[in-house]
């Protein structure tokens, strides 16, 4: 009788930690499926296509050499609500590595802020590399954000794909939900 309560209370313990360590993690919001109603948006300026959540607002914020756009659930206060942000800009040079290093400093991440993973991926349809940070406990506003940045269609282009959600109860299909945007991101 010991030796099952063991057996199962090993199993139990494995699973937990097994399932923790994938629940708020980069793979986990990439496996993760969730259902929501959503439409395709076109930016003819910047150069894209992407699904969003249907009720959510674009709020365009064009810079310089950066050009912005900013997708959010207007219904929501901005602190509780996850968005979505795509960024173009034109760099001194066409080598994705050079900008992936330079954004990688850990002296540009705000104190307020610990890197969770990154590193290449190819989640999207296009190589790129992601970071995944999240605030540190007892920060205002906790959130957690994951950057994806690849190469734009001209030369010395780049794009950065911007998530992030309050860490509140629904943070894991809110983060989901925009990996599932971000996913869908494409080139035009």
């Amino acid at each position: 009788m010991l030796k099952y309560f063991f057996i199962l209370t090993s199993l139990f313990v494995l699973i937990t930690l097994n399932s923790c360590s994938t629940q708020n993690s980069f793979d986990g919001y990439t496996s993760t499926h969730v259902k929501f109603a959503k439409r395709k948006i076109e930016s003819t300026k910047m150069g894209y296509t992407i699904c969003v959540p249907y009720l959510w607002d674009l709020k365009r914020n064009y810079e310089g050499q950066f050009l912005i756009e900013t997708f959010i659930d207007s219904r929501k206060l901005v602190f509780d609500s996850p968005s979505l942000s795509i960024a173009k800009f034109k760099g001194n040079s066409n080598d994705l590595d050079l900008y992936v290093d330079f954004l990688s400093k850990e002296e540009l991440l705000p104190e307020e802020f610990s890197v969770v993973s990154r590193g290449e991926s190819d989640f999207l349809n296009y190589d790129s590399y992601y970071t995944h940070v999240r605030s540190v406990t007892d920060a205002i506003n906790e959130i957690e954000v994951i950057t994806f940045i690849l190469k734009g269609k001209e030369d010395s282009t780049f794009f950065t794909i911007m998530s992030s959600a309050p860490q509140d109860k629904d943070l894991n299909t809110n983060m989901a939900m925009l990996m599932n945007c971000s996913r869908q991101f494409e080139l035009k």
